[in-house]
């Protein structure tokens, strides 16, 4: 009985454990080798237009993966208008142009045998012309590469995204003529997650589709249920009319609730619904943590699949599960939510109940 308990112990320490990382980041240095063969212009002025500002993206860290922001070594505009006066030298004999960043995002994901990071660009150029700012059109690219820890290549990812949309714009700006260029929209707004206005139904290729409540409307899909019990309900997503699956999904809407892919805490690909909505979207799930089983056998598995709560954070992408710990830390700024927490019971119940009161402090706040 002695051993048992200590077995217990130590899978609620290395669980718990998972919670610490949280005030942990991930940084991101980008030193580019050499200039581009690009000489035709040079970027003047780099504007952050991304709806998320709160990082690069989410890395993963130690054994058990846990999720971390990851964010430039310096600020993002600075950063970003260094690398473009090494890749694109300026000179006077160049024309000027504003790169807008529309997207900039960095992710891993950990399969049984490797890890895949990716980076997701997207940039808009424009060029100046009598005052007046013209759009060259937007730029996106997609990198992706594979190893046994992908979070080192970050940088490398990243330039190469950026290399490919320059390489792209600077084939198109020869080709345009200034009179067929729309006047660029340079309003810097600040976009965010606004779940009053309602969700756009569709599917989600990314968290900056979420963010953004920008689905992909345009591919006709089936969303099934494949699983359920009293305690949860596992989705899956197909093909309209086929029996194939759609891969590479984030998640997906019905307009009403987010559907989340699993695949960033588990090595299952299936969809979880949420409970409610928020800063912190709340999902339940009850699924096998194959580190704890790996680690401790069959007293392992019997306390990795117990139900679970589960947050996505709007503001930085990163999905948590709901230790003690990950709550207490989540709490940390409101005391009185922290001491309800800390003499109640502790179940699902009331872990659900509270993230919907820690949600509520964040409506309070815009009011």
């Amino acid at each position: 009985m002695k051993s048992t308990s200590i077995i217990f112990f130590l899978i609620f320490s290395l669980i718990s454990f998972k919670g610490i990382c949280q005030k942990d980041a991930y940084s991101v240095k980008l030193q580019p080798k050499e200039k581009l063969s690009v000489s035709s212009f040079y970027i003047s002025e780099v504007i952050d237009s991304r709806v998320s500002k709160n990082g690069i993206g989410v890395t993963q860290k130690g054994a058990f993966n846990k999720q971390v922001v990851a964010n430039f070594s310096e600020n993002f505009e600075i950063h970003l208008q260094n690398t473009f006066n090494i890749l694109l030298p300026p000179s006077e004999n160049k024309e000027e142009f504003t790169a807008i960043i529309h997207k900039l995002y960095i992710s891993e994901r950990t399969s049984t045998m490797t890890e895949l990071g990716t980076c997701e660009v997207e940039i808009e150029f424009l060029k100046s012309e009598d005052g007046i700012q013209y759009s060259l059109g937007n730029y996106a690219a997609k990198v992706e590469g594979k190893g046994l820890d992908v979070s080192s290549k970050h940088d490398e990812r990243i330039l190469e995204a950026i290399t490919q949309v320059i390489n792209e714009v600077a084939a198109v700006a020869v080709q345009k003529k200034l009179e067929d260029l729309p006047i660029a929209n340079t309003e810097r707004s600040i976009r965010k997650l606004d779940f009053s206005e309602g969700l756009k139904e569709g599917l989600y290729y990314s968290f900056n589709d979420l963010v953004s409540n920008s689905p992909k409307d345009t591919i006709a899909y089936n969303a099934k249920l494949i699983a359920e019990t009293k305690k949860f309900e596992h989705y899956m997503v197909y093909y309209q009319n086929a029996k194939k699956r759609i891969k590479n999904l984030y998640g997906y809407s019905d307009g009403e609730s987010i559907y989340l892919n699993v695949f960033k805490f588990t090595q299952a690909e299936y969809f979880i619904k949420s409970k409610f909505l928020g800063r912190y979207v709340y999902f339940e799930d009850q699924y096998d943590n194959k580190n704890v089983s790996a680690a401790f056998g069959m007293i392992g598995a019997l306390a990795s699949t117990k139900l679970r709560g589960i947050v996505l954070d709007t503001q930085t992408g990163i999905i948590t599960e709901l230790t003690d710990n990950m709550i207490e830390d989540l709490l940390e700024q409101q005391p009185q939510l922290l001491q309800e927490y800390k003499g109640g019971a502790r179940k699902i119940e009331d872990i659900r109940a509270i993230i919907k009161k820690l949600n509520d402090t964040f409506i309070e706040q815009k009011l």
